[in-house]
């Protein structure tokens, strides 16, 4: 897999994730990425316009639950998120 930059305002969130003790989640519209499958990140990726190629919506995904490791830590922070009602119809599909 090609190795990528993050903008310093995506790695800065990172640093903050992993040294935090707790996370509060809260999006009523979207499912926040710690919280994601594989499948529902794909999904979300495929339905961007303009549309990403294969292999960076597969790059997005494998970066995005690669951030899970935060719950990996001995310490694993304490997770506290609301989630409405609008997100229990499954993934988002778009064209394919």
């Amino acid at each position: 897999m090609k190795k990528v930059r993050y903008p310093k305002k995506v790695r800065d969130l990172a640093q903050m994730e992993a040294r935090a003790v707790e996370l509060q989640l809260y999006d009523p519209v979207n499912i926040h990425g710690l919280l994601q499958t594989p499948e529902h990140a794909q999904a979300l990726f495929r339905m961007r316009r303009p549309r990403y190629p294969k292999e960076e919506v597969e790059r997005g995904v494998a970066a995005r639950m690669a951030r899970k490791t935060v719950f990996d830590r001995d310490a694993a922070p304490e997770l506290s998120f609301v989630r409405t009602s609008g997100h229990s119809g499954g993934a988002w599909e778009g064209p394919t």
